[in-house]
């Protein structure tokens, strides 16, 4: 079956209702001159049969408004054609060029057109830019970069000139110097200013390191397997921050934000975050981290950070000095510090705390070691500057549900869930109490959120 549209000319046919099938199908569309409403009348000029007059005035993109023959035309300026003694200008009218009045019949009694001048002032708001870039490092690639990966570089945004805007609070056009810089260097033009710059990315295109406005660096850490987010820091370039909790450490040959482990191992005897800590036997080392001046800032100081579990025997006042938190440089210098007998204590994990200055130090290494009796577990070793903020998290292994968050001070947020994946209590890290001279009690973590799940029986 079938019709006929226009007496035939296109054609609609159905075959046994399983196609359809248009033919001979034509749209036409006409193009008219784009004539803004706001548009301001700039100049009345005469036009002759040679030219414009005065056609200084003129300008393209602008709107000339004319009468033929008791008939109105609108059209706007195209290319200008250097013409003696006039300039010749194309109008694009309808959708064609056409020579600006000369192809319209001039007659005895038409020596002269006078013809309004009209003009959009078009203003400036807002600009930005996005940079694209296939020679931004990447951590884990051949020669350190991906050719012919392209992926974000910097942002910019147009801040204007010194200028005062109009009244309506935006720039002319004329004012505007266009973006210059989208190769590699910096814009021109001081109109430019960059908002931040994405300086490292990983193989799976994670932008893992960062500069602002200011060129303070942010910066995040992921697991070996580039999946998810262990940590990260404010004011710190990606070399200057490291987080390990021992989870990934088991099973592969993969560093964990390159910490390295020492002589230790991953145990699940005991664990301040996660299912896994690093025991350490008496005399070896645990945890290290290297700094050096190609990779860090060593003109500004670092902090470090680690909880420590000793086992009954161990905690005795001789003992504990026995597991330390140290850092040496290149230039001989070491220091060490070791936790307090129940001070800074949380249940049976104690925190130990240092500050570190490379006093112009061109290498630092910053560890962990055991020189107690037993064995001792380490657990979420952190380095970062003094004056950046650090976040770590750990996730269930089964789940990968996010059960661990640990704040700038390294105390925990732990949150809990159901069998069904539910999130049902939220429980904050306390030290335990301190009554001064080494007596302190334990101290549970305080619940700061609880979801209880209730369902009605449906009755009929």
């Amino acid at each position: 079956m079938g019709f006929s549209l226009n007496g035939g000319a296109n054609m609609l046919t159905q075959e046994a209702l399983k196609t359809t099938k248009m033919v001979n199908a034509e749209t036409l569309r006409e193009e008219y001159p784009s004539f803004a409403v706001d548009a301001e009348l700039v100049k009345d000029l005469q036009y002759t049969k040679s030219g414009f007059v005065d056609n200084r005035w003129l300008q393209k993109g602008d709107i000339v408004k004319f009468t033929h023959e008791g008939v109105e035309y609108v059209a706007e300026v195209g290319e200008k054609i250097a013409n003696e003694p006039f300039d010749y200008w194309n109008l694009i009218y309808y959708g064609k060029k056409i020579p600006v009045l000369t192809s319209f019949d001039w007659t005895e009694n038409i020596t002269m057109h006078d013809v309004e001048i009209y003009r959009d002032n078009k203003s400036l708001a807002a600009s930005s830019v996005q940079t694209w870039s296939d020679q931004t490092n990447v951590l884990g690639a051949e020669d350190s970069k991906q050719a012919d990966v392209w992926r974000k570089k910097a942002a910019y945004s147009w801040i204007g000139t010194n200028v005062n805007p109009n009244e309506d609070g935006l720039y002319l056009f004329s004012d505007y110097e266009p973006f210059d810089a989208w190769n590699e260097g910096e814009p021109s033009s001081g109109q430019w200013q960059k908002n931040g710059e994405v300086t490292l990315y990983d193989i799976n295109s994670h932008a893992i390191e960062a500069k602002d406005i200011n060129g303070n660096f942010a910066s995040t850490r992921f697991d070996p397997y580039h999946e998810k987010v262990i940590a990260s820091s404010a004011n710190a370039a990606y070399s200057e921050m490291a987080y390990c909790g021992a989870e990934y450490i088991s099973g592969t040959d993969e560093s964990e934000s390159g910490i390295e482990i020492g002589d230790g191992f991953a145990s699940s005897v005991r664990a301040h975050t996660g299912k896994f800590s690093l025991q350490v036997a008496y005399g070896d080392t645990g945890f290290s981290y290297k700094l050096n001046k190609a990779n860090a800032d060593l003109s500004k100081k670092y902090f470090a950070s680690v909880w420590v579990y000793l086992p009954g025997q161990s905690e005795t006042v001789d003992n504990i000095v026995g597991a330390q938190l140290y850092y040496s440089t290149n230039k001989g210098k070491e220091v060490e510090v070791h936790p307090t007998i129940q001070k800074n204590k949380s249940k049976s994990w104690y925190l130990i705390e240092m500050e570190i200055d490379p006093s112009g130090a061109d290498d630092i290494v910053i560890g962990c070691r055991n020189n107690t009796a037993r064995n001792v577990y380490f657990d979420d070793f952190r380095i970062h500057p003094l004056d950046a903020a650090m976040t770590s998290y750990v996730y269930d292994a089964f789940s990968d549900e996010l059960t661990y968050i640990l704040d700038a001070n390294n105390f925990y947020t732990q949150f809990e869930y159901d069998v069904m994946g539910r999130l049902v209590r939220t429980k904050r890290e306390l030290l335990n109490f301190d009554f001064g001279d080494g007596k302190e009690s334990f101290r549970a973590d305080k619940i700061i959120g609880e979801t209880i799940y209730n369902y009605g029986n449906s009755h009929e």
